[in-house]
Formats: structure tokens, C-alpha cells, sequence
């Protein structure tokens, strides 16, 4: 591969915190180079993304032989059998079985409000429940779930597609679908609906891992025979059991939302400040340049691309749990009676755990 030496100014501090967490080892980061290069591709993934084409939802999935062929075989039987789908009822999530759980391991998560290119909650709900599914006698390789994950996301995402589309929305949001882009919305379904490690990676030491699954705190990581294993958490099995009969009816059943978004707030303050952040914003009735600016003036580390992207994200997600209303008024956006009183409790009261039960 040729290369080329890239000259180009940066400040004087954000050049220190970049050497401090390569002396560090965070992500298995060893240069400035390697730090500078995974940064550089991960950007332009998400780019790439947003330019890629709406899935292929409807009639045209859904009479399509070979990809509903390959989509149906591409997962062992017993799987198969597991996610038909016959209408919309068929998504509710399963409470778990009993399986293995990990308290701690070598995952440190960002704690960062999540990108705008995750935009739905319910695929990431998904797939730590397929996790939990595949964990039933024992950990896997990190790898091993994604590729796993990926391919049974394929199989439910197609079956979506020929479902109707409930109220109008958008059920496939997420799922990979669009076999005209397999390898991008393979991607787009692997790191934002589930989650990435860096692709260094040392067995000394943390793993920077970033997405959901990690962020929520419902997956762990631990080293084993010399390879990354991913197991469930606690919470995250617990989390899992409270929001069985989950399903793509949207918006999200209230007692659901609130389980939820409890467990965000006890686990995960970084996407827990996006949320608080946008249901302040939205109490003033703004536009949506007002949101975007107010999250900009927030976060001014942030530019104003990655601000409008992770507004809207947040704004998405907000709508799926039923705290914001679906339609603009007036091009404004406006808070639901459930969302004022999130809003509300969210400022003023110290979430409670659900945990505590045996495992």
C-alpha cells in the first residue's frame, strides 16, 4: 500500500491528550499513526454510511426468492425456527434462560453520548438478546457473536420488510436489508447497533470498546485462550428479563420506556446526557436548528456535522420511546405528557436499580 507523510496543524492540548492515551495503551494503541489511522477510517465509515441507499423494504424484499433464501439459510435451524416472524407480534423480545454472566472483564466503554447513525434502540435490544441466546452454555468469541448476530439480523431484517409497516414507520431500521450494499449495512448493523473494539489490540490491559451493548453495560469482554470472549452482564441479563414482550410496536409500551430509560441512567451517563439534554432542549418547543445549535454550544469540543448527527439520533430515539411527539407542529418539536414527566423526574430524582435478583 502506497504512502504518504500528511503534515497538517492541531492544538497544542488536544495533540497532549492524544499522546496521553497512546502511552496509556488505550484501544491497544501503540503511535500516533495507529491512533490517527483508526480515527481517520472510522470517520469516513460513518460518512460512507450516510450515503448509502435506503434498505430494501416492502414488496420488493419480500418477493425477492434469493434474498429471502439466503437470508433464511444463513442460520441453523433451530434459529430459523426462533425468528420467524409472522406479524408484528413475533418481535417481542424473550426473557432470557439462565447462561453465563460476567460481572467484570477488560471492557472500558466510551461513555459519550452515541452516535446519530444509531438511531433505533430495539436492533441493539435485539442482538444482546441473541447474545444471551448464544451464551446459554458458555461464552463466545467476540467475533464469533457479531458474525453470528449479523447473520440472523439479515434473516429477522427480511421478514420485517414483508411485514406492514405499523403506523408508517420504518421497521428495518438498522437491520442490514439491502442486499444491493450487503457489506455496508452489514457494518452499519455490527457497529451501531452492537458495537466495535479496536481492531489493535493488546491482551494487557483494557479494551476501549465502543456501541451500545458496551455503553449500556449489558455485554463483557474477558481474554481467553487468546481471544476476546464476550459474555452478558448482570445488568444487562436483568435489563433483558424487565423488558421481555418488547417488541417493534412503536412507540414503546410507557412501562417499557421507563425500565429502559432507568437503566440508562444508572449505567450509562453519557447517553444518558443526550437524552437529558434533548428533552431540555425540547421543553422551549424548538426547531430543529435550535436543537442541533443547543447541543453545539453543549459540547463545543463537537463539530457541527457530528452535533446535527447525534441531535437527530437522539431525537429518533426519543420519538421510539414515546418522549417526544411523532409529528412536528408548526415545524416545532414538543415533548409528550410522558416525556414532560421524564423530563421532569429525570432532573429531580435518583434513578433506582433494578437489579438484585439471583442469577
Amino acid at each position: 500500500m502506497e504512502k504518504r507523510i500528511v503534515k497538517f496543524p492541531l492544538p497544542v492540548e488536544l495533540i497532549r491528550r492524544i499522546d496521553k492515551a497512546v502511552v496509556a495503551g488505550k484501544g491497544g494503541l501503540d503511535t500516533r499513526e495507529q491512533f490517527f489511522r483508526e480515527a481517520a477510517e472510522g470517520f469516513l465509515a460513518e460518512l460512507s454510511y450516510e450515503q448509502a441507499p435506503e434498505p430494501v423494504t416492502g414488496p420488493e424484499a419480500e418477493t425477492d426468492p434469493e434474498v429471502v433464501a439466503t437470508a433464511l439459510h444463513s442460520v441453523p435451524a433451530w434459529e430459523r425456527e426462533e425468528l420467524q416472524l409472522k406479524d408484528l407480534a413475533g418481535t417481542a423480545l424473550r426473557a432470557p434462560e439462565a447462561g453465563t454472566v460476567w460481572d467484570s472483564g477488560v471492557s472500558e466503554p466510551d461513555q459519550e453520548p452515541i452516535l446519530g447513525l444509531h438511531n433505533r434502540d430495539y436492533p441493539s435490544l435485539w442482538a444482546a438478546a441473541r447474545l444471551s441466546r448464544y451464551t446459554e452454555n458458555g461464552a463466545i468469541p467476540f467475533d464469533e457473536f457479531r458474525a453470528r448476530a449479523t447473520k440472523a439480523a439479515w434473516m429477522f431484517g427480511v421478514q420485517l420488510a414483508g411485514l406492514p409497516n405499523a403506523g408508517g414507520a420504518r421497521l428495518t431500521a438498522l437491520f442490514p436489508t439491502n442486499p444491493s450494499k450487503a457489506e455496508s449495512s452489514e457494518r452499519a448493523f455490527q457497529n451501531f447497533a452492537i458495537g466495535s473494539v479496536p481492531r489493535r489490540r493488546s491482551e494487557e490491559g483494557q479494551i476501549r470498546a465502543s456501541g451500545p451493548l458496551f455503553v449500556w453495560r449489558l455485554c463483557e469482554l474477558r481474554w481467553m485462550e487468546g481471544a476476546l470472549f464476550v459474555a452478558m452482564r448482570p445488568e444487562g441479563r436483568e435489563l433483558l428479563s424487565a423488558l421481555a414482550g418488547l417488541s417493534l410496536s412503536l412507540p414503546h409500551d410507557r412501562e417499557f420506556a421507563e425500565v429502559f430509560l432507568n437503566h440508562i441512567l444508572t449505567n450509562a451517563p453519557g447517553d444518558s446526557w443526550g437524552f437529558r439534554q434533548l428533552v431540555d432542549t425540547v421543553g422551549a418547543e424548538p426547531r430543529r436548528e435550535e436543537i442541533v445549535s443547543a447541543v453545539a454550544i453543549a459540547r463545543p469540543e463537537w463539530t457541527l456535522a457530528t452535533a446535527s448527527s447525534i441531535a437527530q439520533g437522539y431525537i429518533a430515539r426519543a420519538r421510539e420511546w414515546g418522549l417526544l411527539e411523532p409529528r412536528l407542529q408548526e415545524g416545532k418539536y414538543h415533548l409528550t405528557e410522558f416525556g414532560e414527566e421524564w423530563r421532569s423526574d429525570s432532573r429531580t430524582s435518583q434513578p433506582t436499580s433494578h437489579r438484585g435478583r439471583d442469577e
